[in-house]
């Protein structure tokens, strides 16, 4: 689907890793905004607890305004794999969006054992997620150049398999992209 044009229909970002709204979270919500996309609802995962103000630094109080309330920010939580788990994104996914809506996730853990199922919960189409998720954002965590300069030691894959990720989930009709 496209941004929503239909009665009711609404815009979702799912953010699984969002330390803080100025960093990612932000720059998704403006640039979508930038493009006629205004998220109604953004959902937030971050699995370290710090003190919500933290979360908010060096937002400006126009812009905090604007999303705060519109951010359900699970502070402290990881998300999980595990089938049939609220915080499973895959699932909150399944039970908000539906075709018609636009959704967007982006997966930025830095915890390739758990980042693999979810990904591979897409591939294999659970839930029709396929039907549901109009555009992905994924840092696949791979042995290679980049791994000194973002993720260390914690790879799962190889370029290749970046590569046949990519692929399979844009043939499931999912704008998926590369996140570093």
């Amino acid at each position: 689907s496209a941004a929503p044009s239909a009665p009711g229909a609404k815009n979702y970002l799912f953010d699984a890793g969002g330390s803080k709204f100025g960093d990612a979270t932000r720059f998704f919500a403006q640039a979508y905004q930038k493009r006629g996309i205004v998220f109604d609802h953004v959902v937030v995962w971050e699995a370290l607890k710090q003190d919500y103000e933290a979360y908010w630094d060096g937002v400006t109080p126009e812009v905090r305004k604007f999303w705060e309330p519109r951010t359900l920010f699970h502070n402290g939580v990881p998300v999980t794999a595990t089938e049939g788990d609220q915080h499973n994104p895959v699932d909150r996914i399944a039970k908000l969006c539906r075709p018609e809506d636009f959704c967007a996730f982006k997966l930025d853990i830095d915890t390739p054992q758990v980042e693999g199922p979810i990904v591979q919960q897409i591939l294999d189409n659970r839930a029709n997620i396929a039907g549901l998720l109009d555009e992905f954002f994924f840092e696949h965590h791979v042995h290679g150049l980049f791994q000194n300069y973002g993720w260390g030691d914690q790879v799962a894959g190889t370029y290749a398999d970046s590569y046949a990720i990519f692929t399979k989930l844009r043939q499931l009709g999912i704008r998926a992209h590369s996140w570093i």
